[in-house]
């Protein structure tokens, strides 16, 4: 949620890699509009102790042991309405995130299906089961030697249901604002 430090993101484990770099841009992006929104609406105050608790709880996850002692004193010493505030810079942090994520994910589904369409794309990656994903996944199974067979009687006995759910941001936004 920095401007300034914006190459300061943490990067969770699986996703450092080549594949995952356009994730980690719509996050760092989002992520700076976010924290440039916070000073510009509730001044630098805020986008100060939010930056604060964002770099102890970082040091802590990785296991400075008076990171998670420096941070427990610091929230516990903040009034209700900071840390009203501060959660809520996080969970909208969060839901950014998730939202870059979805993202991600369709721009990866849309790429294998190019592959699989025979488009140009990165020839370095392997090319997209024709079959489409659940092809890739059936493939990877036999590969690691599941008889087949049986692989074929799990999968007609599967039962699967559609359930449409909101999504997150519609559920808590009235309680955000």
């Amino acid at each position: 949620m920095n401007p300034s430090t914006s190459t300061d993101k943490a990067v969770p484990s699986g996703f450092d890699d080549e594949e995952n770099e356009p994730l980690r841009r719509d996050v760092r992006l989002l992520g700076d509009l976010l924290g440039e929104s916070i000073a510009g609406r509730h001044g630098d105050g805020l986008f100060g102790l939010v930056e604060e608790v964002r770099t102890i709880a970082k040091q802590a996850r990785h296991g400075e042991t008076e990171a998670t002692r420096r941070l427990i004193d610091k929230l516990s010493g903040l009034p209700a309405p900071e840390l009203l505030n501060l959660a809520r810079a996080f969970t909208l942090f969060l839901n950014l995130a998730n939202i870059a994520e979805q993202h991600h994910q369709i721009r990866q589904r849309r790429q294998a299906a190019r592959v699989g369409q025979g488009e140009p794309t990165d020839p370095t990656k392997p090319a997209a089961h024709p079959a489409g994903f659940v092809g890739a996944e059936f493939q990877k199974l036999l590969d690691r030697k599941v008889d087949p067979e049986t692989l074929y009687r799990h999968t007609t006995r599967l039962s699967i249901n559609l359930v449409l759910t909101a999504h997150p941001t519609e559920v808590i936004s009235a309680e955000l604002r």
